[in-house]
């Protein structure tokens, strides 16, 4: 008994180790990057060797740490409050968990068997255990061998799962950030724009006094009163606007950093200095640094191994199983007898008919691979386009920059000349209101571009895949 015992294990132990050599025999491998842009991308997509919205770019690499830049702590405490409390956030991070998780459960029955007992008790029909019955203890173990490679394509395609969802992760981040920088600069420029239109109705009210106070005098009329009237309404609806647009983006930015309703975002006293202008890199690599096209080229690849395992499923499977126990028998009027119980073996499961499901399932993810490529070059393209319009944008904005900087100056010196003349008296108070006024919407503005200069510049870090 014991050399069968013996031999059988020394024949299963060979069994085994023959079915480590077969059944590491390797997977087909997905398509790489160049193979995907080839393949996926459109055919009259040329790769620039420079952006073309930004003929001099450098090709360094777009620079780490970009909340810092803009030099605003309090930009960079509501971007750590952003991280810690924001709620897609957690959706995200979850989803990560869990795409974790199925790769370990992929991946459970690739090198390791399974093992578990049975542990049988027998009992008469009013449950109590009496003489003459036998009971017994079986470990069982199973392993399938993995010849076609169903089980190890199952698991890598959980783990480039696993890799896309990371990759996901990582781009809500830095979508989370990019979502609290733009909120802050627009409530501050929103803030700037409360203070100007606030001026602004000042300004007219004024006029409208002075008009009033002429009446008297019989130097105006009704029709000159009712229309200072109106234009005291319009820059107070004006006001009325601006202070809840600022409202709106304070509860933008408590949304997104997980305060709302708390309505405590006032945003800074001035807009900060728009940073140097970021190295941008070279184009071709910009699909292989955005976290998005990572996650959507990891998403290519698992639907590749997804197609290989549905492949591999219409083939046999193979196990080796075996069994090691004992079993005891306690006979009325008789020894007890106790028994060891093993066996070893194999067992073969083939597919030989299921209505097509098999061929169904191949079909279904072979188009589920061709999914993920649509997918990947429409991430892709996005990409360049959304770098090249941000490059595009800062350039115009620039100029518009430029251009209200000049007239504000103009405008604060046609008002210092006004001052002169309406001191002589070679002009009235309300057309050296007027022109005040003019200042005053000249620097809302410049206020506004220069608030859209910021964003911006936080949509180029975020296109180009930089990190925060």
């Amino acid at each position: 008994m014991r050399e069968m015992f013996r031999s059988s294990v020394q024949t299963t132990a060979a069994a085994f180790a023959v079915a480590i050599a077969v059944s590491a025999c390797a997977l087909k491998t997905p398509p790489d990057t160049a193979t995907l842009q080839k393949e996926n991308l459109p055919s009259n997509l040329t790769m620039p060797a420079v952006w073309i919205a930004e003929p001099g770019g450098s090709a360094t690499d777009p620079v780490n740490q970009w909340v810092a830049s803009f030099n605003d702590p309090e930009l960079a405490s509501l971007v750590e409050e952003a991280l810690v409390n924001n709620t897609d956030l957690r959706v995200s991070a979850a989803r990560v968990e869990r795409a974790a998780g199925e790769a370990r459960l992929a991946g459970a029955h690739v090198w390791w068997p399974s093992i578990g007992t049975r542990t049988e008790l027998a009992a008469n029909s009013e449950g109590r255990i009496e003489e003459g019955v036998a009971t017994g203890i079986v470990a069982g173990i199973s392993w399938e061998l993995d010849l076609w490679g169903r089980v190890r394509a199952g698991r890598a395609a959980a783990n480039h799962q696993f890799a896309s969802a990371h990759a996901d992760y990582v781009f809500a981040r830095q979508s989370i950030v990019a979502a609290t920088a733009r909120g802050w600069f627009l409530a501050t420029e929103n803030a700037l724009q409360v203070r100007l239109a606030e001026q602004a109705v000042g300004i007219f009210s004024d006029v409208l006094g002075l008009v009033e106070q002429r009446r008297t005098q019989g130097f105006a009329n009704d029709h000159d009163v009712a229309m200072a009237r109106a234009r005291v309404s319009l820059v107070r609806e004006a006001e009325r606007r601006r202070r809840s647009s600022f409202e709106q983006a304070g509860r933008s930015v408590e949304s997104v950093v997980g305060r709302y309703p708390a309505a405590e975002i006032a945003g800074a006293k001035e807009l900060p200095g728009l940073p140097p202008p970021v190295p941008t890199g070279l184009p071709s690599a910009l699909l292989e640094r955005r976290p998005d096209v990572i996650a959507a080229e990891r998403r290519v690849s698992a639907a590749f191994f997804n197609r290989e395992e549905a492949k591999a499923a219409r083939l046999p499977r193979i196990a080796l199983t075996g069994a090691i126990g004992s079993a005891s028998a306690d006979v009325a009027g008789e020894e007890d007898v106790d028994n060891p119980i093993w066996a070893f073996g194999m067992r073969m499961l083939a597919p030989i008919f299921l209505g097509g499901a098999l061929n169904a399932r191949v079909a279904i993810r072979t188009a589920e691979q061709h999914e993920a490529a649509a997918n990947y070059a429409r991430v892709g393209t996005r990409a360049f386009a959304e770098v090249e319009n941000a490059l595009a944008i800062e350039k115009y904005l620039l100029d518009q920059e430029r251009y209200l900087a000049s007239a504000e100056g103009d405008a604060a010196e046609t008002i210092r000349l006004a001052r002169i003349r309406f001191d002589v008296g070679q002009t009235s108070l309300s057309e050296l209101l007027l022109e005040q006024v003019q200042l005053v919407e000249t620097r809302a503005q410049l206020a506004r571009v220069r608030g859209q200069l910021l964003i911006n510049r936080v949509d180029l870090h975020l296109a180009l895949g930089g990190d925060f």
